[in-house]
C-alpha cells in the first residue's frame, strides 16, 4: 500500500522506508543538550503529524508509484482527505497484521508447551502417606453463638488456648475491670476521675 514517505528538510527529499511492522523510524533529539537522540518506531498517521516531519512537507509513495502530499501545498494546517484515508487504512492494516502474529505466536507457544506437558510425566509419591498429615488434636465444636450490642471485652483467659499465657505474659493479665472505669475504656484514666 505504502512504499515510503518522503519529507523536504536541509535542501533535499529524505525517504523513510517502513520496518516489518510498517512503523516508520523518527529521531527525536531529546531536551537535554548531553543525551543522545532517540530512535521511536511510529504509525504513518503519527509520522506525517510528528513536529520535525510536519512542517517539511510530507509525501507518501504508494506501491502503484503514485505520489500524494498530505497537506496542501505544504501547509500542514490544512490536511488533504484522500493521504489521509490512505494513512488510516495503512494504519489499520499493519495493526491487524501485527496482532495477528503476535496472537500467532501466543498460540505456537501454548502448544508447544501443551506438547511438552503431554510428554512429561510426573513421578509417583514415594509413600502413599499424605505430605502433611491430618490434625488429629481434640476438636470442639460449639453450636451456641452469642451476639452482643456492646463491644468486645477482653477474657479471662482460656486454659483451652495454648497461647494464652503466652500472650498474658507478653501484654499482661486481666487486670482491667470496666466497672472501675467512668468512662468504659474509651478514654485514659485522669486525676479528675479518681
Amino acid at each position: 500500500m505504502i512504499q515510503h514517505i518522503s519529507f523536504y528538510k536541509d535542501g533535499k527529499r529524505n525517504i523513510v522506508i517502513p520496518d516489518k511492522n510498517g512503523k516508520f523510524k523518527v529521531i527525536e533529539n531529546s531536551k537535554t543538550i548531553t543525551s543522545v537522540p532517540k530512535a521511536r518506531y511510529i504509525t504513518a498517521s503519527e509520522f506525517v503529524n510528528h513536529p520535525s516531519i510536519r512542517e517539511c512537507d510530507p509525501t507518501i509513495t504508494l506501491d502503484t508509484g503514485e505520489k500524494l502530499r498530505v497537506y496542501y501545498a505544504g501547509n500542514s494546517f490544512i490536511p488533504l482527505v484522500h493521504p489521509s484515508i490512505v494513512l488510516a487504512k495503512y494504519d489499520k492494516k499493519t495493526s491487524n497484521s501485527l496482532k495477528k502474529t503476535t496472537l500467532q505466536k501466543k498460540l505456537d507457544s501454548m502448544k508447544k508447551t501443551a506438547k511438552e506437558r503431554e510428554s512429561h510425566t510426573t513421578q509417583p509419591m514415594s509413600s502413599p502417606a499424605p505430605i502433611v498429615p491430618p490434625y488429629s488434636g481434640p476438636v470442639k465444636i460449639n453450636k451456641k453463638v452469642k451476639v452482643s450490642n456492646s463491644p468486645p471485652q477482653k477474657k479471662i483467659s482460656d486454659p483451652d488456648d495454648p497461647f494464652s499465657n503466652l500472650i498474658d505474659e507478653w501484654f499482661g493479665g486481666d487486670e482491667y475491670d470496666s466497672n472501675e472505669d467512668p468512662n468504659d475504656g474509651l478514654y485514659p484514666f485522669t486525676d479528675e476521675d479518681e
